[in-house]
Order: structure tokens, then sequence, then C-alpha cells
């Protein structure tokens, strides 16, 4: 059974295109339905969607979790470091560029 009537997959082919994340969550809450679930809808219909933007830094790096720089130096070391969770992400960064040299 689906969610989404007739009227509901009209209103969405109504929505301005390309549908953006923003256009698309408003809908989904004015509708009773998760984001997701429209943002898939809207792409199973074969509607253009703009996807919300990627968050990057003050200097327009993506941003890079600290347990990914973890897990390479970890990785390059070949031990585990538990304690490297308390580093501040800034020397977690230094140290993996240096490992992975």
């Amino acid at each position: 059974m689906s969610n989404y009537t007739p009227e509901l997959e009209s209103a969405i082919r109504a929505l301005p295109r390309p549908v953006s994340f923003d256009a698309a969550t408003k809908f989904a809450e004015d509708n009773g339905l998760k984001a997701r679930s429209v943002i898939a809808k809207i792409k199973n219909m074969g509607i253009d969607y703009t996807p919300k933007p990627v968050k990057v830094t003050k200097r327009g790096e993506p941003v890079v979790a600290k347990g990914e720089f973890i897990s390479a130096i970890e990785a390059a070391l070949g031990v585990a470091l538990p304690s490297l969770t308390k580093m501040v992400k800034g020397d977690l960064e230094t140290l993996a560029r240096i490992v992975q040299r």
C-alpha cells in the first residue's frame, strides 16, 4: 500500500523544478510524510531533484569527521589507539598526514 494518493502525486508534479531539499522537506511536513520518503518518491517519479548542499569548512574544504583521521592513523600504524579520540581535530589531521607518508 502506498502513502501517495493520486492527489499527492499530482502535487509533487506541480512542485517547482528542480525540486530542492527544502521544498521536499516542506512538502513532507505539510502532508504528514517523512522527508526521505518524499525525496525517494520524487526520484522514483523521474523528477529533477537538487540535494542539500554538502557541508564545508570556513576554508571551503569538505567536513571530515575525527573518526576518519583516527581510522587512517590506526591503519597506518597497525595498532588500535582508543585515546586518539581525545585529541584535537587539527592535531589528528596533522598526525594522519605525517603517518601516511
